[in-house]
């Protein structure tokens, strides 16, 4: 809370004619304040975002070449609709909200002496994983289309069934063939 107190000082300090600078400036300061307990979390979760949203624009081209459809260019950037980038943006809102409900629900817990950490692990950064995981999943989706590899299992047959990489890429090729 006190990184949130030193943000509502500068924004005063620099906006103190205003009277709505100021209530501004409160709720900032607390949002950034709440938002600091899953800082590192959060901005790996919103990396995936973005990953998401080029990896999508680069599936939405390769679905819009297999179908025929004509494309103004082969550059991805000239072909995006605005409803795609919208929908990011609208999931950035709802993942900031489910995460600041989760930060707030679990300061209501502590304030009742209901400790729900485990180290330094918290019900709230379990969520921002719990989004990241999804996040993972429609980016693998992604992949899946664009070069007919899951990430998900490479990965998994990697690390617990040690496989060499290009064992893996086999049994994927072998698989898709089928």
């Amino acid at each position: 809370m006190n990184a949130g107190i030193h943000i509502k000082k500068v924004i005063m300090f620099y906006c103190t004619d205003w009277q709505l600078w100021k209530v501004l400036g409160t709720s900032i300061a607390l949002v950034f304040s709440i938002l600091l307990k899953v800082i590192f979390p959060s901005i790996g979760l919103f990396l995936l975002i973005l990953l998401d949203m080029r990896f999508g624009v680069k599936k939405y081209v390769k679905k819009q070449k297999d179908d025929g459809m004509k494309l103004k260019s082969e550059r991805s950037y000239q072909n995006i609709q605005s409803g795609g980038v919208r929908k990011t943006f609208s999931k950035i809102a709802d993942y900031i909200t489910i995460i600041l409900v989760f930060v707030v629900f679990e300061a209501v817990l502590e304030y009742m002496g209901v400790n729900l950490k485990y180290q330094n692990f918290t019900l709230s950064n379990f969520i921002v994983l719990l989004l990241c995981i999804n996040e993972l999943k429609s980016l693998d989706e992604n992949i899946r289309y664009l070069q007919g590899i899951s990430l998900l299992t490479s990965v998994l047959d990697f690390v617990f069934r040690r496989k060499s990489v290009s064992e893996i890429v086999k049994q994927q090729q072998q698989d898709e063939n089928k």
